[in-house]
């Protein structure tokens, strides 16, 4: 007989050979169906472990819910949810799709804020936005006469957070306009201001060249301005928007800026805005006079944009004791309950195609404001249940 040693120098050759010879073979076999990259799930640590059982990417909401209802598991998701039959919320109704009343689009990209000089986190946002979307929101509101089981509303996923900025405005500009050409509305989370030029572009897509397009920024900036190196940041958009000689120059479109602070915004900016055709501003010192309201201007607003309207709002226009976490906090602004009613009425108002809320930033505060960036997206849900559910003209 041979010994251990002796009979492991024999096998130690054949051995290394048959394990490479396996590993070629699989390799061979399963080439085609590897990915080059994995997308990280748009959750935390804590919420991976607290919905191991969940493998999708995309997870789903009432998957999530469910399993927090079995396991009554605590986290991220705020106190511990147990959802009653008699209370549903947001998350029992949302499903993931791409075709509905209302289609949430994530853009978790932070590039053209870091571009402008402005404190990253943005890119965070639409997985935050989902923490709290299930919980938040009572389905049948009595208060506001609005049922939100008469729409359809799903949640398509985010834009892939692998791709550099300009790849990533490429594929946001072509989701919206498939999205809005399949009767939908996008409700895009941002991610950076930035965004709102390819949104612009996606709606100007879906609707023709002869089509005319009304865009209010609701901003404490106007975010006009010029590109850095050739780039786009989040402070560039609608300079990109209104300089755009294919989608929107001679068109005869509407451009309005809501709620500007003269603090924040250039004099060469300001006037630049005007002398653009259809170019107009909102001071926010307009909000606040006595005879008037916020709600009158914004309806007045709705009104000016005509019958495609893209509304987008950047949370930094409202007050920092309301909503802290943003890239660029407001000391005064519009109040967190004047958001949530202007977000109403652009969800009641037949002209709204498009709407994106920018700049939720969760690493400078992260419970207050994405749930006040929730409460925004139930209250434009609620306005367009209203929408469907008034009688037609």
């Amino acid at each position: 007989g041979i010994g251990f040693l002796q009979y492991s120098q024999w096998m130690i050759l054949p051995t290394i050979a048959s394990g490479l010879t396996c590993l070629g073979m699989l390799y061979l076999l399963f080439k085609d169906t590897i990915p080059s990259h994995v997308d990280v799930p748009p959750m935390d640590p804590e919420t991976a472990l607290g919905a191991i059982h969940i493998q999708t990417r995309r997870t789903s909401l009432n998957d999530l819910i469910d399993l927090r209802m079995e396991k009554q598991i605590q986290g991220p998701f705020d106190f511990a949810v147990r959802f009653n039959k008699d209370d549903p919320r947001l998350g029992d109704i949302i499903k993931q799709g791409d075709v509905g009343d209302i289609v949430i689009v994530g853009f978790p990209h932070d590039e053209g804020v870091k571009r402008n000089g402005g404190r990253v986190g943005a890119a965070k946002a639409p997985a935050k936005f989902r923490e709290f979307l299930p919980k938040i929101g009572t389905i049948v509101n009595l208060e506001y006469n609005a049922d939100l089981r008469g729409i359809k509303i799903v949640d398509s996923g985010d834009i892939s957070p692998h791709l550099d900025l300009e790849t990533a405005h490429d594929q946001l500009r072509m989701r919206v306009t498939q999205i809005i050409r399949a009767g939908g509305i996008p409700f895009v989370v941002g991610g950076g201001n930035d965004q709102s030029y390819p949104n612009a572009c996606g709606l100007l897509d879906a609707l023709g060249r002869n089509a005319q397009v009304g865009v209010v920024n609701i901003d404490a900036h106007l975010d006009v301005r010029p590109l850095k190196d050739g780039k786009a940041h989040s402070g560039s958009p609608f300079r990109q928007l209104l300089t755009d000689e294919m989608r929107w120059v001679r068109k005869g479109n509407t451009f309005v800026e809501f709620a500007a602070q003269g603090n924040q915004c250039s004099a060469e900016h300001w006037e630049w805005v005007l002398r653009q055709p259809g170019g107009s501003i909102v001071p926010y010192s307009s909000l606040r006079d006595p005879s008037t309201t916020v709600a009158t201007k914004w309806a007045e607003t709705l009104e000016k944009l005509g019958q495609n309207a893209f509304v987008s709002f950047d949370i930094d226009s409202i007050q920092s004791s309301d909503c802290p976490g943003v890239s660029a906090p407001a000391n005064f602004g519009i109040t967190s309950e004047e958001a949530c009613k202007m977000c109403l009425m652009a969800g009641e108002s037949a002209s709204v195609k498009l709407f994106d809320m920018s700049e939720l930033n969760p690493l400078i505060e992260d419970y207050r404001t994405p749930r006040l960036a929730v409460l925004m997206f139930y209250f434009f849900a609620m306005g367009v249940a209203r929408r469907k559910a008034a009688p037609k003209k």
